[in-house]
């Protein structure tokens, strides 16, 4: 298991040597990326415009992160917030009955996930965390989910390629007996999909010298999109995740827009928006400034 932490560490260095200049490199091709109007289905356009008009609750549409064991699927973590207002709704870690399960239910036979496993439910689980984020075990989140308004009509935003945090919440619940909590698999959208189609440019990445398409992973856009933000650095937290999912949707939806009717490129204010119970839920309990943004005429 050692060679295995050995090589995430020697990744995790060249990662950080070829960092600045290679988001550098990056901000500047996501520049003339925002030279073109982007486009996002008509319909995600449509319920974010009956919602600000007051036509459904905000709860219509959520933006949902889950952290979840690679080997076995078991959900970890959850957290859900309203697009439109950024409320936080539910942002927990999970009590398990029966202990954590690091056991392969999802097909693979890695070492690599061997090892991440129990890694990250260490994280996960920190006593660091006890103080800024509550554990519910599956019939209390049931219970949220009620309170909250979540129904067969919820539409959930996810940054995935797939459905899969939904699934694997769905699975959590049905297994304690709530079979009908979740909208099926068709209200989840998977945004980095839809992101993937705004950005057709090829970089080269300096980590491995060849070239790639335009990465989308969170811990790399979020920071090219939002260069001083204070939830930079803070991924794989799901709370932190859904609040840079809202915001990379958000400016996603300002570019939309024909460039003459766009404000300023990125350009950073503090207190612009106010992120409910942001600072009292971040993870590690940092409080730091907000940052907007806005694209150039």
């Amino acid at each position: 298991m050692k060679h295995v932490a050995a090589a995430v560490i020697d990744f995790e260095i060249k990662a950080n040597t070829a960092g600045l200049d290679y988001l550098l490199e990056l901000r500047k091709i996501f520049n003339k990326i925002t030279e073109k109007t982007w486009s996002l289905p008509s319909s995600l356009h449509r319920s974010l415009a009956d919602i600000q008009a007051g036509k459904p609750p905000g709860t219509a549409l959520i933006v949902l992160d889950i952290e979840f064991s690679i080997t076995s699927g078991q959900v970890w973590e959850v957290s859900m917030i309203e697009q439109v207002s950024g409320k936080v709704f539910l942002n927990t870690t999970i009590r398990h009955e029966h202990g954590i399960d690091h056991s392969y239910h999802i097909a693979s036979n890695s070492r690599f996930q061997e090892f991440i496993s129990p890694s990250k439910a260490k994280a996960v689980y920190s006593s660091m965390r006890d103080f800024v984020i509550s554990q519910m075990d599956v019939h209390q989140v049931a219970i949220k989910l009620k309170e909250i308004g979540i129904s067969q009509n919820t539409t959930f935003l996810t940054w995935h390629k797939s459905t899969t945090d939904l699934k694997l919440l769905r699975r959590f619940l049905q297994l304690a007996g709530y079979g009908d909590m979740l909208p099926p698999d068709e209200n989840c959208i998977p945004l980095v999909l839809i992101f993937r189609l705004n950005f057709p440019e090829i970089v080269k990445d300096p980590a491995n010298r060849r070239s790639k398409s335009f990465p989308l992973a969170l811990e790399v856009l979020f920071p090219v999109m939002f260069p001083r933000h204070s939830l930079i650095g803070r991924n794989h937290q799901a709370l932190v995740d859904c609040q840079q999912t809202r915001l990379v949707l958000q400016a996603a939806i300002e570019l939309t827009k024909p460039v003459k009717e766009r404000g300023e490129r990125l350009e950073s204010r503090e207190d612009h928006e106010k992120l409910p119970d942001v600072n009292s839920q971040l993870v590690d309990g940092h409080k730091g400034r907000n940052f907007c943004f806005k694209v150039f005429k």
